[in-house]
């Protein structure tokens, strides 16, 4: 590879490559170059651009994607929400509240928990469910 890149995932969002101007792509990845920009970029032309092959191109989406997971899990972990999401979770009142107010009144009371778990997975472009 010529340069340092990271990428950041497959959106649905666009189907036009930014390095080629190519529409109706099937799928297209965004990446951060070495510089800090943003691209939207189809397979072909990451594999151009970075003289990679499509395994390559894939199991650098795949490390890639990992690490933004593990980066965001710490993130969450480190948080107070985390910890008190696990304090309750882990408490005799969470069992009392299930069994005398059921799933919706549990799921009200971790809300506020869940939004913080749902910015960070935002912010480093995740599936809340892998954090």
């Amino acid at each position: 590879m010529q340069a340092s890149f990271k990428i950041l995932g497959i959106t649905n969002e666009r189907s036009e490559c930014d390095r080629c101007g190519r529409t109706a792509l099937q799928k297209v990845y965004v990446i951060e170059t070495d510089t800090g920009e943003e691209f939207s970029l189809g397979s072909s032309c990451i594999r151009k651009a970075y003289q990679m092959t499509q395994r390559e191109v894939t199991s650098k989406a795949k490390q890639d994607r990992q690490r933004a997971e593990e980066a965001a899990r710490a993130e969450f972990k480190a948080t107070a929400a985390y910890r008190a999401q696990k304090s309750y979770l882990h408490s005799p009142q969470h069992h009392e509240d299930m069994k005398a107010h059921g799933f919706s009144y549990v799921k009200m009371k971790l809300k506020p928990w869940q939004e913080v778990r749902q910015t960070i997975a935002a912010k480093h472009r995740v599936n809340v469910a892998t954090i």
